[in-house]
């Protein structure tokens, strides 16, 4: 009898106990909040290598002759495509590359807009040297005392002032101009010219840029270093003696 009473004692107990509350429905999950990508910025087209050996210019493999003016428009046209707006444009000539070449592809890179010209050249002791070029048009106007350099067709050196005037000319040496005595005329005319800082340079179209190039490593390497601080290539081989007219 007490047994059946404590069952019926659980029974009421279960009875009157509270029903379990419902589970509660399952939260939401939180937002997930998705920033847009950053735009990624645009991939500047690369510039292909410029090269000038003795055949021409050479554009990314592809070449171009510079020795008449319908070929020189021609490269003009072919590097007005190229990216060297508003930048330093590095060319690689050979020694055995002719002047011309070297002149109508640095006229046609500052026609396209390239700031400057870095030209990688072997002196006479086969080591690259960097000849930097800056178009006339940053140099400004120029003093008229501003000394020029030129190779001349017969392989000898002359050297005036770009007002014009009487040139001063070098004998050939062992290869080519005798450099110490050239050096020595352009380095009284750049001493009497205290007004400019500019050097010009340049060859006859038909004559090795080697030899063009070693009028500026001669200058530019010799002690006491003179106060040059830029180097400027015309697009047009000047005269001996003439004023010199350079593009702006």
């Amino acid at each position: 009898m007490r047994r059946a009473l404590a069952c019926l004692a659980l029974v009421a107990v279960g009875c009157d106990s509270p029903k379990r509350e419902a589970s509660a429905a399952p939260a939401s999950a939180p937002a997930v909040t998705t920033s847009a990508p950053a735009p990624s910025k645009p991939v500047e087209p690369s510039l292909p290598n410029l090269v000038v050996d003795a055949p021409g210019v050479t554009i990314g493999g592809d070449p171009h002759h510079a020795r008449n003016p319908e070929a020189t428009k021609k490269l003009r046209d072919a590097v007005a495509k190229l990216p060297v707006s508003g930048k330093s444009v590095p060319v690689v000539a050979l020694r055995a590359a002719k002047t011309g070449d070297v002149t109508a592809l640095l006229a046609a890179l500052f026609a396209a807009g390239a700031t400057d010209v870095p030209v990688r050249t072997q002196n006479r002791d086969r080591r690259d040297v960097t000849f930097p070029v800056t178009p006339a048009r940053r140099a400004g106007k120029l003093a008229d005392c501003t000394v020029v350099a030129t190779m001349l067709k017969d392989r000898t050196a002359a050297s005036w002032t770009i007002k014009g005037g009487v040139a001063l000319k070098y004998p050939k040496g062992m290869a080519g101009p005798d450099l110490t005595m050239t050096y020595d005329g352009v380095s009284k005319q750049v001493k009497a010219c205290p007004s400019s800082s500019a050097f010009v340079v340049s060859g006859d179209e038909s004559v090795e840029w080697g030899l063009t190039f070693d009028l500026f490593d001669k200058v530019k390497t010799t002690e006491p270093a003179l106060p040059i601080t830029t180097w400027i290539v015309p697009a047009e081989t000047p005269v001996a003696g003439r004023a010199v007219k350079l593009e702006q």
